[in-house]
Formats: C-alpha cells, sequence, structure tokens
C-alpha cells in the first residue's frame, strides 16, 4: 500500500466488519449454549447406553469440540479487525502529523 492510499483509505469498512464478526460471535455464542443444553445435557441425563449411545456421545463430544472451536474462531476475526482498525488509524495520525510538519 503507497502513502496516498493509506491517507485516503476508509477505515469504516474495517470497523463496520468488526462490529458484524461481534454481532455473529454473540449470535453464534448463545446457539452453542443452547446447543450444550439442549442436545449435549440431554443426551447426558438420558440414562440411554449400549453401544449406540457410546458412539451418538462420542460423536456429540467431538461436535461440541467443533462448535467451541468456530466459536472462538469468530473471537480471533472480530479482534484481529478491531486491531487492523486501531493500527490503520495509528498509521494515518502519523501521516497526518508528518504532513503538518
Amino acid at each position: 500500500m503507497d502513502i496516498k492510499t493509506l491517507y485516503d483509505a476508509n477505515i469504516n469498512n474495517i470497523t463496520t466488519a468488526k462490529n458484524a464478526f461481534d454481532k455473529l460471535y454473540s449470535a453464534f455464542s448463545q446457539h452453542v449454549e443452547n446447543w450444550q443444553h439442549e442436545v449435549t445435557d440431554r443426551l447426558a441425563n438420558s440414562h440411554w447406553t449400549g453401544t449406540a449411545s457410546d458412539h451418538a456421545q462420542a460423536r456429540i463430544r467431538f461436535l461440541g469440540t467443533e462448535l467451541q472451536s468456530a466459536k472462538q474462531e469468530l473471537d480471533f476475526v472480530g479482534k484481529a479487525l478491531a486491531k487492523a482498525a486501531e493500527q490503520f488509524a495509528q498509521a494515518q495520525a502519523h501521516l497526518v502529523y508528518a504532513q503538518c510538519r
């Protein structure tokens, strides 16, 4: 990126994307909580036993791990976008300062 492009860049799009990921993270977090209660907890408390139960519970544990990983990734993206917006703003401020000198 050249200096003019950085100077003219509109970081509002990064902030908009960050806000969208924050909303997605919140909604997904709620989904994961609901899934935990509605699926995992119910299966654990069902007193279902046997081979089929063992396979189902193993699969549910695996899916739970996958959901937690996806939730964490959404959080990381939001944080990365926030950091990017902050760094762009700082770089632009340095350019404005340098131009005024």
